[in-house]
């Protein structure tokens, strides 16, 4: 009997103990819901830090970085040194050549300017002439533009390449004693061998007589001379000074002008 009780009172805590594991559910379910909290403030906590922190430094980074760019308006050099190059090649500023001259300066470099340009002092020394490098030994005035002159003068040639072909106007230009691979308008050379770079329907050839020789080099024909090549209508454009004596060459058609120094 006392081994049926006690197997009996085992059964029925077994029973109320099967009851109880479904019931312990809802604690379950609590702990879950602590845990998503939990996880909401950890969340937002990492979340604080990084936002904050990460904002400013970013911020004051990109700050610093756009304080940097602006020191490119150093760059505002480059464009003034630009706006020099336009002058070279833009607005009005000669008729003839001698309203041209070379600029070769330490600070400023190797410039085609108006005669009137003011060349401000340089404290720099040059070690090498700026012009030198490039080869330019003078300027022209073409277009009413001053530009640094190609050297064209093919009597110079000493390597044996061959020239570029060039379209009619063009001449080779030169590189030192040899062709630089580049075709220029003629009236864009300093000097050339002879007339027969100077295409007649486009420019008059000037042959100026000077102490050392003569230059011969060719110029865009002046407005109102197509018909009337001669020195009364071109002399001013083709004779500079000190070689303002003009002469016309007498054959029919010619486009041939001669200069010489007066009083030289």
């Amino acid at each position: 009997m006392r081994v049926f009780a006690w197997f009996a009172a085992a059964l029925s805590v077994a029973s109320c103990g099967g009851s109880f594991t479904t019931e312990p559910s809802p604690e379950a379910g609590g702990t879950a819901g602590a845990q998503p909290d939990a996880s909401a403030a950890g969340a937002g906590g990492s979340a604080g830090p990084t936002g904050s922190g990460g904002s400013v430094t970013t911020g004051g980074a990109a700050g610093e970085g756009g304080r940097g760019g602006g020191g490119g308006a150093g760059g505002t050099v480059v464009d003034a040194g630009g706006d020099s190059g336009a002058i070279d090649a833009g607005g009005p500023a000669c008729k003839i050549d001698s309203d041209c001259k070379l600029v070769d300066d330490c600070c400023l470099g190797c410039l085609a300017k108006e005669a009137s340009f003011p060349v401000p002092p340089c404290g720099t020394t040059c070690i090498v002439n700026p012009c030198q490098p490039l080869n330019v030994k003078g300027v022209r005035c073409q277009n009413n533009v001053c530009i640094l002159a190609a050297e064209c003068d093919s009597s110079v040639i000493t390597c044996r390449s061959l020239p570029p072909t060039c379209p009619p106007g063009e001449v080779p230009s030169i590189s030192g004693n040899c062709w630089s691979g580049q075709c220029v308008r003629a009236s864009a050379c300093r000097t050339v061998k002879d007339c027969s770079a100077c295409r007649p329907e486009l420019s008059i050839c000037v042959d100026t007589q000077t102490q050392l020789g003569n230059q011969v080099r060719c110029i865009d024909v002046p407005p109102g001379c197509q018909t009337s090549r001669t020195c009364t209508c071109a002399g001013a454009f083709a004779c500079m000074s000190p070689f303002t004596s003009c002469i016309s060459d007498a054959a029919p058609g010619s486009s041939h002008l001669f200069c010489s120094c007066p009083n030289c």
